[in-house]
């Protein structure tokens, strides 16, 4: 346990030297671009006359690098201020606290078993040390006798109403949602680390914006430390390390910028991503009394975990439906809709760190947390499982999935019928080129006996 602590708090501090760290990089790389390459170098040509001053090209350099870094700065903070004020974390449970004070508790009363044992030692010769022992020194109640047991908690009904209230949600195989024993909550149906569907979209901003930036930096202050290296003079220190820097956060924000987006695109998260190709999703699906369940169906609906408040709403059935491994229910049915969900629907907000991410407030089809693709619509439909018409309807994804199901049922189904529809289609198009070529033909009819005439 004090491992565990000493680990906490050192990932804590981590977590707030980094930004410092990274101020202080950005400070220091803005000092050497502007006073020593740009005032120096370019405005002042201090290298003895090496060159001419170089007005125009320091006062490009330095539009282009603020240009750059005002954007980076802006993210950065934004990134920082949902992270400290709304980071979208699932609160600790009443019982992690309550566990807390029984640890707190267990603590002290070793820590006074400690002292008096050593008082014993010092005092066994004195008569009235069974005396004062027996008072209870060392029991101070019946429940410090002995230090407390780890005790098993159970797991609270409580906070179990807002997921049978949905109609998907992830579960275990008891129909439940998911139990963190960490934090004594349970689990949401998606879950992150410190970048979360909250700050996701300023991650990816911070990065790109980042990574442009470094890229600039490295490119014009490679070609400086070439150029000052064909002169009879020392090569300034300031001038490698900044080149050093650029090199290795190139190399960094570039990669974690693309790894970002193509999570974006797949529309998952780093979590979710360390077992995409194996993961199998179990998802318990509100069953409608009006869905018509086909007899061959192999999965049975479940009854409710939590009971329903009478006169609120008839008791709701959930059937546990499991996806084909590496399917992924959050997909929307294309990169486009995922990256929309997570930047914005609109091009602007894929620049701009102001709105949050659409998926942190809208919901899925039929009450889910998040919105869901394809595969969900193809479980509800292969288990007879109809999308429920109360609160919002199906998604875009699901209705173009349905449509396109629908189309490929007909032609399996009817094969006449579309091959009489194909050759329907052929004569009217036979038709409209007959009519081109009269029409072509009358024309140049016309302009004969015209020209005759």
């Amino acid at each position: 346990m004090a491992k565990n602590r000493r680990e906490k708090i050192l990932n804590l501090w981590v977590a707030r030297i980094i930004p410092v760290i990274l101020i202080a990089l950005f400070s220091y790389a803005t000092w050497v671009v502007v006073d020593l390459v740009c005032v120096d170098y370019l405005f002042r040509s201090s290298l003895k006359n090496a060159y001419h001053t170089r007005r125009g090209a320091g006062i490009a350099i330095l539009v282009l690098y603020f240009v750059l870094l005002l954007p980076v700065l802006v993210t950065f903070a934004r990134l920082l201020q949902t992270i400290a004020v709304n980071p979208g974390y699932v609160p600790r449970g009443p019982q992690w606290y309550q566990q807390r004070q029984n640890k707190a508790r267990d603590i002290a009363t070793r820590k006074g078993k400690t002292q008096h044992t050593g008082r014993w030692m010092r005092e066994k010769e004195s008569p009235e040390s069974d005396v004062e022992m027996g008072r209870g020194g060392i029991v101070p109640n019946d429940r410090a006798a002995a230090p407390s047991e780890p005790q098993s908690i159970a797991q609270p009904s409580q906070g179990l109403e807002s997921f049978y209230t949905r109609d998907v949600f992830v579960c275990e195989s008891d129909g439940r949602p998911i139990w963190c024993s960490t934090c004594f909550n349970w689990k949401p149906d998606r879950v992150g680390g410190i970048v979360s569907m909250m700050n996701f979209k300023f991650f990816i901003q911070f990065l790109v914006y980042a990574a442009l930036y470094c890229i600039f930096v490295l490119v014009f202050m490679a070609v400086f430390v070439s150029e000052v290296q064909k002169q009879p003079v020392p090569l300034d220190t300031h001038f490698i390390t900044v080149l050093a820097l650029s090199s290795l956060f190139t190399l960094f924000t570039v990669g974690m910028a693309g790894s970002s987006i193509q999570l974006a695109l797949i529309n998952s998260t780093t979590v979710e991503n360390l077992n995409r190709k194996t993961k199998v999703w179990q998802l318990a699906v509100h069953v409608p009394q009006s869905s018509p369940q086909h007899a061959s169906n192999p999965q049975a609906p479940i009854p409710p975990m939590v009971p329903i408040p009478q006169g609120s709403s008839p008791p709701r059935n959930f059937a546990i439906l499991r996806t084909l491994p590496g399917e992924n229910p959050w997909d929307l049915g294309g990169p486009l809709r995922n990256l929309r969900t997570v930047m914005g629907d609109h091009v602007i907000d894929w620049f701009l760190p102001i709105k949050y991410s659409p998926i942190c407030h809208r919901e899925g089809a039929g009450g889910s947390a998040y919105p869901m693709g394809p595969v969900v619509a193809r479980l509800r439909r292969e288990n007879g499982i109809s999308v429920p018409r109360s609160g919002q309807g199906p998604s875009e994804s699901e209705r173009v999935s349905e449509r396109r199901h629908r189309k490929r049922r007909r032609r399996r189904d009817d094969p006449v019928d579309d091959a009489e529809s194909h050759e329907a289609t052929e004569s009217r198009r036979e038709e409209k080129r007959r009519r081109r070529r009269r029409r072509s033909h009358g024309g140049s009819a016309g302009s004969k006996e015209h020209t005759v005439r």
